[in-house]
């Protein structure tokens, strides 16, 4: 049996846990475990459970940082209460883990030295993950709301915008550009260093990872709570539900599973390289929004609008289809074989998601050239037509 919630040594990595404790490779799976459920390794080791005693339930949900610091901790706790504080102890663990990948990844803005430093490492399969995605996703979800509905509005109004429907699309314009703004600069100041953004084969010359960096897990757990606290969000604020409510709820539910379990079996890099693709034509797009709602004379919506639909067109019909391809043709099956066909069910599963995708990309992409005759024909650039409400009134 597995420990539920792994013991903070354990969390650093099985060498780190070794070098503190020269007997950790001996016990397994994990240390936490009681021995009580490992009678195999109790018999082999000729029966001494008696003089091991049973490792207690707070060992299990221990707050120390090291294995004798979890052990001194025996004896506090007993039936009901374990699961509570299995709960509690991991709760704890993934807001902390949530605040350090945070504070790692401001502060390696400014400073190189801690971008893809080992100091700035950690588990890849942390067992704080979890928790550490559910932070990320509250704090999401509160900021949908909190911009929607409480900051951006006046911010419109300051602006001269006077209609309650027109302020909420402006804010929610102005918060997709925010989300999306920060995105893109944190992908081109970590990620652009690396050969596999720039060659499809390195993409998949890396399968499973024990370490990632820090910078680059808080990106990724960022990107997943993004996309499920949007579905949560669009389900729950009816008023502003717009046309294509399916189609993004589909697409949002696809991105989340891709990033999840490449995530969870350890394809990293595509799956950053299928972020940058998605996100790289959005600031234009919610640029050119609220500037269409706020300043509308200048015409520079325009223009915003022209690099967004480049932009889109390119990442999304030109450059997706190809990590695609190479998904099959030089794939993780072909680090293991010889052929697409030792791709493992879950990997294929990926691939079949990310051709899933090229349908709503079609659709969208009708929509785009659509708006673009408009505006070769001379017409000014009205609203999203995906922004018309489910009903049409005011």
């Amino acid at each position: 049996p597995r420990c539920p919630v792994r013991c903070p040594a354990r969390s650093q990595g099985p060498s780190v846990a070794a070098e503190r404790d020269p007997a950790y490779a001996a016990r397994a799976p994990c240390p936490c475990v009681p021995a009580s459920l490992r009678p195999r390794r109790a018999a082999a080791r000729g029966g001494d459970r008696k003089r091991r005693a049973p490792v207690a339930a707070a060992d299990l949900a221990c707050g120390g940082t090291s294995l004798a610091a979890c052990r001194s901790r025996r004896g506090s706790l007993s039936g009901g209460n374990m699961s509570f504080e299995l709960s509690l102890s991991a709760a704890r663990g993934g807001v902390a883990l949530a605040g350090e990948l945070a504070a790692h990844t401001l502060a390696a803005f400014s400073n190189d030295e801690l971008v893809g430093a080992r100091s700035g490492t950690t588990m890849f399969r942390d067992p704080r993950d979890a928790w550490a995605l559910a932070t990320y996703t509250t704090a999401m979800l509160a900021f949908y709301f909190a911009t929607q509905w409480a900051l951006f509005p006046p911010l419109g109004a300051a602006l001269g915008l006077t209609k309650h429907r027109t302020k909420q699309k402006f804010a929610a314009s102005l918060r997709e550009l925010l989300f999306y703004s920060t995105s893109l600069a944190m992908s081109f100041r970590f990620l652009w260093r690396y050969p596999w953004m720039h060659d499809y084969a390195e993409m998949w010359t890396v399968g499973e990872q024990e370490e990632v960096q820090l910078e680059l897990k808080f990106m990724y757990l960022f990107e997943i709570s993004w996309y499920v606290a949007g579905m949560a969000y669009m389900v729950l604020d009816v008023p502003n539900r717009k046309k294509d409510f399916a189609e993004m709820m589909l697409h949002h539910g696809i991105t989340a599973i891709l990033t999840t379990f490449s995530y969870k079996i350890g394809h990293l890099r595509c799956g950053f390289v299928i972020i940058l693709l998605h996100n790289v034509a959005d600031p234009p797009l919610h640029l050119a929004k609220c500037l269409n709602y706020v300043c509308k004379r200048l015409g520079l919506q325009d223009v915003f609008f022209a690099i967004f639909a480049l932009l889109f067109i390119g990442a999304r019909l030109a450059y997706l289809p190809q990590v695609i391809w190479s998904a099959l043709a030089m794939g993780p099956g072909y680090t293991r074989g010889d052929s697409w066909r030792d791709n493992t069910p879950m990997e294929m599963g990926l691939i079949f998601l990310l051709i899933a995708l090229l349908p709503i990309h079609v659709y969208w992409i009708s929509l785009i050239l659509k708006m673009a005759l408009k505006l070769l024909k001379g017409n000014e650039l009205g609203d999203d037509s995906r922004e018309k409400d489910s009903d049409d009134e005011d």
